[in-house]
C-alpha cells in the first residue's frame, strides 16, 4: 500500500514536470503517446483499445507543465487511485510479474496491454523486469510507460540503465530519461547531465538543469552555477531554474554554505528579474541573521522588482533584533511611495517597537504616506494611539478620515474604548464629534455620562451628534434623558433627532416590557403634539404591553390618537395583533379606521408564517368582516396562495359573487392546479364549477385543460 501511494505521488509530480520545449511552444512529453491507431499500426503495434484515447493537445500546440497531470499520469495512476482508496493493499499479485514480463516481450500484445502492464509493473516490478523495460525506452510510444515502471524499483541496476539509455537516445526519448534519472536522484549521473547542460538542443539542456536541481548535490550544484555564465540566455535560465531547486536541496540537508552561495550565483546572474528576484530572497533567508544587512541594501535598490522582492522577504524574516529601527531609519530616507510601503510592512511585522514612527507619520506631508500610517495602525494600534487617529479621523481628507474612523472603530479592547471616551470632554470641535461617533459606532455605555453632558455643549453640532450616539449607547436606566429631553426641546432640529434616537434604543433594550412601560408613561404626561411620538415608538418596541395601549388608544382615543394608534397597529410586526385588529375591523370604529384595521389583519395572514388551516379559518374571519370587495379580493389573493382542499372549497363558493367571480376563478385554478395530483375528485368538481360562472374566455381554457387532467 505504501509503495503504491509513494509511486503515485512520484508518478504526478513526474507528470507535471514533464514537458519539453519545441522552438516557442511548450508540448506535453505524454503527447508522444498520443499515436492514432493507424500510427501505431505502422509501427507494427495492433490498434489499441478504445480505452487509451489520444491525449488532446492544446491550441497552438502549447500545453502547460502542470496541466499535463491530465495526459498519461491520470491514465495510468487512475485506477490504483480507486483501488488504494478502497482500501484494498494487494492490488496485483507479484507472481504476476513473469506474465507481464512476457506482455512486453510479445510483439502480438497491443499497445494497450503493455500499456497496462507497464502499469501493473509500477507496483510490483523488480529487476527481473529490468531488461524488458529497457527495451521500451526507445520506443516512440511505450518509453513513458516503461520510464513510469522503472522509476518505482529500489535497484541501483535501474540507475544504471537510465544513465547508459541516456547515452544512446536522443530528442524526447532522452529528454524523458533524463527526467527520470532527476526524479531518481541519481548522483552518479551528475557527469553525464554536466555534458547535456552543454547540448544544442534546448529542451535537452532545461531538463538536464532540472535533473541536477531534483539530485541537489554540491557537484551538481557546482555544474550549474558554472552555467550561469554561460554566453546564451537559454543555457543560464535552465541553470538557474535547476540552481534554484539545487539551493533547496541543500539547505534542506543543512548545506547553508553551499545553499547561499548558490541563491547569490542566482542574483548575481545575467537573468530575467523574476529569477533574480528568486536567487535573491533565498540568498536573504538562507543567511539568517546575517542576510539583514542585504536586505537592507534591496530596499534601497533602484530596481521596483527587486525592491518589492526584499519588501517580501522581510514579512517572511522571523523578529529579528534591531530590525524594526533600521527599517525605520532607512524609511525617512525614501521617496513617500516607498515609505508607504514600508509602514504596510512593520504592520505586517507587527512589532510594536514600530508603533511611535507610525503615528509620526500621521503627520506627514504626503497624504498617501499619512493613509498608509493609519493602515498600519489598524495592526499596531494601542490605546496610545487614539489621540492621534482621531486627529485624522476629523480631518478634511475624505479618505484619510473615513480610514482613521474605520480603524478606530475596529481596533479591539476596553482600553481603546477608556481611551475614546477620555476624549469626549475636550478638544477641537472637530476632534470631539470623532470621538462622539466613534463612541456611537462601538456602542459605548460608558460615554452616556459624557455624551449627557455635551447636550448642553454650546455647539449645535456637538449636541446633535450627542443625541444621536446616546441612540447607540443607551441602556433602560439611561432612557429618561432622551425622553425628558424630548420634553422639554423647543429645537425642531434636537426633536428629530431625539426621535431618531429613540427609534435606534429602544429597540436594543432587552427588557422590553419595562422600556414599554416607560414609554406608556411618557405618552400619558406628553403635551398633544407629542403623543403621536410615543405611539410610534411602541410600535417600534413591540410586546404584550405596547400592544395592549395601543389597542386602547385605537378604541378609546381621540380622532387623532385613533388615527395613529391604528397606523401602528397597520405595521405590527407579529401575529399576536391579529385578533385585536378582527376585533376593531368588527368595532364602531369609523369606516377608515375599521378598514384599515381589517386590511393589517389580511396583511397578517398573508405575510406571516402560519399553519395552512389557520390561514384559511382567518380568511373565513376576514370574509365575514369585510364589507367592501376590495378587502374580500386581497382575501381571494390570500387564498389562492394555500394549496389545501379547504382553501379550494372556500374559493369555490365566492364563485356565486359577481363581483369576485372571475378572481376567485383564477384563484380556484391556481390551486387546483397544484392539487390534481393528491385530490383528483376535489379538483374536478371546482373546475366544473368555474366552467360554469366564468365568462372569460382564458379561465374556462384553463379550466378544461384541469378537468382533462383532473379524469
Amino acid at each position: 500500500m505504501q509503495r503504491g501511494i509513494k509511486i503515485l505521488v512520484k508518478g504526478a509530480i513526474r507528470m507535471a514536470d514533464a514537458t519539453v520545449s519545441e522552438g516557442d511552444q511548450k508540448v506535453s512529453k505524454s503527447k508522444e503517446l498520443a499515436v492514432p491507431s493507424e500510427v501505431a499500426a505502422g509501427t507494427g503495434y495492433p490498434s489499441y483499445n478504445s480505452t487509451l484515447e489520444e491525449f488532446p493537445t492544446m491550441t497552438n500546440g502549447r500545453i502547460s507543465r502542470f496541466r499535463t497531470i491530465c495526459g498519461a499520469g491520470v491514465v495510468l495512476a487512475f485506477s490504483l487511485v480507486q483501488t488504494l482508496s478502497l482500501g484494498q493493499q494487494n492490488i496485483y499479485d507479484p507472481k504476476e510479474e513473469p506474465k507481464l514480463i512476457e506482455v512486453l516481450a510479445s510483439p502480438d500484445a497491443s499497445l494497450h496491454e503493455k500499456a497496462l502492464a507497464c502499469k501493473k509493473l509500477a507496483v510490483i516490478g523488480s529487476e527481473k523486469a529490468l531488461n524488458a523495460l529497457e527495451k521500451l525506452l526507445a520506443d516512440p510510444i511505450l518509453s513513458h510507460y516503461a520510464r513510469f515502471a522503472l522509476e518505482p524499483i529500489p535497484s541501483p541496476q535501474v540507475d544504471r540503465l537510465l544513465r547508459e539509455a541516456a547515452t544512446r537516445l536522443s530528442g524526447k526519448l532522452l529528454v524523458g530519461v533524463i527526467d527520470s534519472i532527476g526524479n531518481r536522484r541519481d548522483a552518479e549521473a551528475v557527469p553525464i547531465l554536466e555534458e547535456f547542460l552543454r547540448s544544442e538542443e534546448a529542451e535537452v539542456v532545461e531538463a538536464a538543469a532540472f535533473a541536477l536541481g531534483r539530485i541537489g548535490t554540491p557537484a551538481g550544484a557546482q555544474r550549474l552555477e558554472v552555467t550561469l555564465k554561460a554566453p546564451q540566455p537559454v543555457r543560464r535560465i535552465a541553470a538557474a531554474q535547476g540552481a534554484l531547486r539545487a539551493a533547496e536541496r541543500l539547505k534542506a540537508d543543512g548545506q547553508l554554505l553551499l545553499a547561499t552561495n548558490l541563491y547569490e550565483a542566482v542574483w548575481r546572474a545575467e537573468l530575467p528579474l523574476h529569477l533574480r528576484a528568486a536567487g535573491l530572497k533565498g540568498a536573504i533567508l538562507a543567511r539568517g541573521d546575517a542576510g539583514l544587512q542585504l536586505l537592507l541594501e534591496q530596499l534601497q535598490a533602484s530596481d521596483e522588482v527587486l525592491f518589492r522582492t526584499a519588501l517580501g522577504v522581510a514579512r517572511e524574516l522571523p523578529a529579528t533584533p534591531g530590525l524594526t529601527e533600521k527599517l525605520s531609519d532607512l524609511m525617512k530616507k525614501m521617496p513617500p511611495d516607498r515609505q508607504a510601503k514600508i509602514l504596510a510592512l512593520l504592520a505586517d511585522r507587527g512589532d510594536p517597537a514600530a508603533r511611535p514612527v507610525v503615528v509620526n507619520a500621521l503627520e506627514a506631508s504626503d497624504p498617501e504616506v499619512r493613509l498608509a500610517a493609519v493602515r498600519a495602525l489598524r495592526k499596531l494600534g494601542d490605546a496610545s494611539v487614539v489621540p492621534a487617529l482621531l486627529k485624522a479621523a476629523s480631518s478634511e481628507d475624505p479618505e484619510l478620515r473615513e480610514t482613521a474612523q474605520e480603524v478606530l472603530t475596529w481596533l479591539p479592547g476596553a482600553e481603546i474604548d477608556q481611551a475614546i471616551v477620555a476624549q469626549l470632554g475636550s478638544g477641537p470641535v472637530n476632534t470631539r464629534l470623532a470621538a462622539i461617533n466613534l463612541a456611537a459606532q462601538r456602542y459605548l455605555h460608558a460615554a452616556v455620562p459624557e455624551l449627557q453632558k455635551a447636550l448642553d455643549a454650546p455647539e449645535a453640532e456637538i449636541r446633535l451628534a450627542a443625541i444621536r450616539a446616546l441612540g447607540y449607547t443607551t441602556k433602560l436606566g439611561d432612557l429618561p434623558i432622551l425622553t425628558q429631553r424630548l420634553i422639554q426641546t423647543k429645537d425642531p432640529a434636537e426633536r428629530s433627532a431625539l426621535e431618531e434616537a429613540l427609534r435606534a434604543a429602544c429597540p436594543r433594550i432587552p427588557e422590553r416590557e419595562e422600556c414599554a412601560a416607560h414609554l406608556v408613561q411618557m405618552w400619558q404626561t406628553a403635551p398633544a403634539e407629542l403623543k403621536p411620538v410615543f405611539l410610534r415608538l411602541l410600535g417600534v418596541v413591540g410586546g404584550k404591553t405596547a400592544l395592549d395601549t395601543l389597542v386602547s388608544a385605537a378604541r378609546k382615543g381621540d380622532e387623532a390618537t385613533q388615527d395613529v394608534a391604528t397606523q401602528v397597529l397597520g405595521e405590527w410586526m407579529g401575529t399576536d395583533a391579529a385578533e385585536p385588529l378582527l376585533d376593531l375591523a368588527r368595532s364602531d370604529l369609523p369606516e377608515r379606521f375599521r378598514i384599515r384595521a381589517l386590511r393589517a389583519y389580511i396583511r397578517i395572514v398573508r405575510q406571516f408564517d402560519l399553519p395552512e388551516a389557520q390561514r384559511v379559518e382567518m380568511c373565513r374571519k376576514a370574509l365575514a368582516a369585510a364589507t367592501r370587495d376590495a378587502e374580500r379580493r386581497l382575501v381571494v389573493e390570500v387564498l389562492g396562495r394555500v394549496n389545501t382542499p379547504d382553501s379550494l372549497e372556500e374559493l369555490v363558493k365566492l364563485l356565486d359573487d359577481p363581483q369576485l367571480t372571475e378572481d376567485a376563478a383564477q384563484a380556484a385554478l391556481t390551486v387546483g392546479e397544484k392539487l390534481v395530483g393528491s385530490h383528483r375528485d376535489v379538483v374536478r368538481a371546482a373546475a366544473e364549477q368555474v366552467l360554469q360562472k366564468s365568462k372569460n374566455p382564458e379561465t374556462q381554457s384553463r379550466a378544461k385543460a384541469l378537468l382533462q387532467r383532473a379524469r
